[in-house]
């Protein structure tokens, strides 16, 4: 979120899903030490007027890092505790998804919303790396995953990539992936939250 950072959790208590935000309710500035990985004791306050999809919010008013888990432990413990159906990228946030002429993915503001914005899942198909025209990561899913030409008539998905690991390459299929929603805006005439990628777990 250019100088901000949008930071996701899952709760180890209550396995629920949500965006941590300073104390104001506000975004971290980008330089705020929360990792991948990091176990914190928090105390958080739900932000007031929550409005679905994004009703993950809550502020924190004490925090306590408690320790680092490795990357192996990291994808332990997740492939314990969420659940990941295999989907195809339509079905993601409950087939509330609808497309661009290019296929890129969002939640229109005005329609069918589902309750939440982050989540996990493991898409049919391979996701590709590619960089758009001002150099920004973004990954793209093909009807065919050995042979994606980024063609029309192959892609199915075009998603940008908001992580902060570094990115790679190739995502084979059925990868524990985590997905999010962008807070609303518009691009040319369509208006809504958009699909993000944030993160994928090998």
């Amino acid at each position: 979120m250019k100088n901000l950072r949008c930071i996701g959790a899952l709760g180890i208590n209550d396995n629920k899903s949500y965006r941590l935000l300073t104390a104001e309710g506000n975004n971290f500035p980008a330089n705020k030490s929360f990792n991948l990985g990091q176990v914190w004791d928090l105390d958080l306050r739900a932000k007031s007027n929550l409005t679905p999809p994004h009703t993950e919010d809550h502020r924190i008013i004490r925090q306590r890092l408690v320790r680092t888990l490795s990357m192996p432990e990291l994808k332990q413990f997740l492939q314990d505790r969420v659940t990941a159906p295999i989907v195809a990228p339509r079905q993601l946030f409950d087939n509330c998804i609808r497309f661009t002429s290019q296929k890129k993915a969002l939640v229109y503001l005005f329609g069918g919303k589902p309750q939440y914005s982050t989540g996990f899942w493991r898409l049919d198909k391979a996701l590709h790396k590619r960089l758009d025209d001002y150099g920004r990561v973004r990954y793209f899913c093909c009807e065919d995953d050995s042979s994606c030409d980024f063609g029309d008539q192959d892609l199915r998905l075009d998603v940008s990539y908001v992580g902060c690991d570094d990115p790679i390459e190739f995502i084979p299929r059925e990868t524990l992936l985590r997905f999010s929603l962008s807070r609303e805006f518009s691009a040319g005439n369509y208006y809504g939250y958009w699909l993000q990628l944030s993160g994928w777990f090998l």
